[in-house]
């Protein structure tokens, strides 16, 4: 018969590994013999070692330029039976002009009439380099997206007037100025 630290220790290490191995402890196992004395010794593990990786460099993004509208009344017809005021876009985009319009003034006291003014057609959009001219009077024309008409009475004043353009936010854009009304 065996002695009994024998039989006793290798089942403790039998244990005692599974004890760790559901805990995922792993740790080497000695074997002792009963006529050697023990000896610690380390097995060696793997454990990785994290490996350095290039910072990938921020390729340099491309310059935009802001392309922008810049609309003005290039010119206003103001004598005959068909007057018109003639908006330009001279900018590099297309430009909606929801909510955008012309107010003429009075041409006696250069006085803005809340009674004379043009309001573009929602969704209408003049692009770069075109325009467009609103007309009015007896022989106004309308063909559009060229040209609009305004009203068949003349707007516009033989001895000067003034024309301002607004955006859909109502701030004057620009502003077109003839004969004594400056």
């Amino acid at each position: 018969m065996k002695p009994p630290h024998v039989v006793f220790v290798p089942l403790l290490f039998v244990f005692l590994g599974l004890w760790m191995l559901s805990w995922r402890i792993y740790l080497p196992l000695v074997l002792v013999r009963a006529d050697h004395p023990v000896i610690a010794t380390r097995t060696p593990t793997y454990t990785p070692t994290p490996t350095r990786t290039s910072t990938p460099s921020r390729t340099p993004s491309p310059t935009v330029t802001s392309a922008t509208a810049d609309l003005r009344i290039g010119y206003i017809q103001y004598s005959g039976g068909d007057e018109y005021a003639r908006v330009d876009n001279v900018g590099s985009t297309v430009q909606n002009m929801s909510g955008w319009s012309i107010q003429s003034y009075d041409g006696a006291s250069c006085t803005p009439l809340a009674s004379q003014i043009y309001w573009f057609p929602s969704g209408y959009v003049l692009g770069p380099g075109q325009s467009v001219r609103v007309h009015s009077g007896p022989d106004a024309i309308s063909a559009p997206p060229g040209d609009l008409k305004w009203t068949g009475s003349a707007m516009w004043n033989n001895d000067g007037d003034r024309g301002d353009l607004r955006n859909a936010s109502g701030s004057v854009v620009n502003t077109y100025r003839y004969g004594g009304c400056r």
